[in-house]
Formats: C-alpha cells, structure tokens, sequence
C-alpha cells in the first residue's frame, strides 16, 4: 500500500481519525513589506509620472511647456 492509500484510507471521509478540529487556530495575514511588493510600488511611482495615454502625449507635442488639462 502506497502513502496516498493510507492517507485516503485514515482520511475523514473514510471514517479515520481526524484531529484537525482540535487544532490550535492560526492567525494569518499576508506578509509586509516583502520585495515583490517594495518593487511593484516602486515601478508604480515611477511610472505615474509618465504620459499614460495618446491626448496628453499628443497635447505636449503640440504645446511644448505648457501643461495638460486635467479636467
């Protein structure tokens, strides 16, 4: 018999034992401040900046120094 069959076979749903309700609970939340999401703010404030659609990039080739309305 191979792991998976024992596994199956102690499962709940064959009327093994099963423990998992008297476990302690856990508290979880998403890990802070990793380099995944240091990097992607730092790729979102860097890219705000920039012209992020065909008006405004076409307003600035028109009228240079002059800003873009924003309403």
């Amino acid at each position: 018999m191979n792991s998976w069959q024992l596994i199956f076979l102690q499962s709940r749903a064959n009327h093994g034992a099963y423990h998992g309700d008297r476990l302690a609970a856990q508290i979880w939340d998403w890990p802070q401040g990793t380099w995944f999401q240091k990097r992607r703010r730092y790729l979102r404030e860097a890219t705000s900046n920039t012209p992020n659609n065909r008006a405004e990039m076409e307003h600035k080739k028109r009228n240079p120094g002059r800003s873009f309305p924003l309403d």
